[in-house]
C-alpha cells in the first residue's frame, strides 16, 4: 500500500508502451509512469524533488533510476495533477524476462542550515508486470528516457 503526506500523493501507475500494458514484450519499448498528485501551494516553495523509478524482482532490488531536480525544472508545473515517465527502447534493459514489481517514490526536501529536510513524500503502490520473449521491431520511436506533463498522457 502507497504511503504520502497531505500535501503529495500518488494516484496511478502504469507499465507499458502505445497500446501494451502489464505484459510486455522484451525486444519492445518500455515505460514506466506515475501520476501524482499535489497541493498548488507546494509550487509557491524551492524544493529540491527526488524523483525514484524502482524495480523489484522476487521482492528484491532489480534496477532503479533516482534522480534529482529543481521544483522549477518538474514536469507538469504548476499543475495539481502531474506525470512522471522513464523509458526504455527495449524493456530488456531493465526486466528480462519475468515478473516484476514497478514502486515509484518522489520526496519534496527543503534546504536548511543543516542540509535537506524531508518536505512532503510519496510511496506508489506496486503494480506488477511481467516481460516476456518475443516481439518485433517496434512500429514508432521509443519514449524519451525521462518525460511527464500536467494531467495524464493521453489526456486532451
Amino acid at each position: 500500500m502507497g504511503r504520502h503526506t497531505p500535501g503529495c500523493e500518488i494516484t496511478w501507475t502504469e507499465v507499458g508502451f502505445a497500446e501494451m500494458r502489464d505484459v510486455m514484450q522484451q525486444d519492445r519499448p518500455l515505460q514506466l509512469r506515475f501520476g501524482v498528485h499535489l497541493d498548488p501551494a507546494i509550487w509557491d516553495r524551492s524544493f529540491q524533488v527526488v524523483v525514484e523509478f524502482l524495480l523489484l524482482r522476487r521482492d528484491t532490488f532489480a534496477w532503479v533510476d533516482s534522480r534529482v531536480l529543481a521544483t522549477a525544472t518538474l514536469p507538469g508545473k504548476p499543475g495539481a495533477d502531474i506525470w512522471l515517465a522513464r523509458g526504455f527502447a527495449h524493456a530488456w534493459e531493465v526486466a528480462p524476462s519475468g515478473f516484476y514489481v514497478f514502486r515509484p517514490h518522489i520526496w519534496f526536501m527543503q534546504s536548511s542550515s543543516d542540509g535537506y529536510v524531508p518536505g512532503e513524500f510519496a510511496v506508489g503502490d506496486d503494480h506488477h508486470f511481467v516481460t516476456e520473449m518475443g516481439g518485433a521491431a517496434p512500429d514508432r520511436f521509443p519514449p524519451p528516457e525521462f518525460t511527464g506533463g500536467s494531467g495524464r498522457p493521453g489526456d486532451s
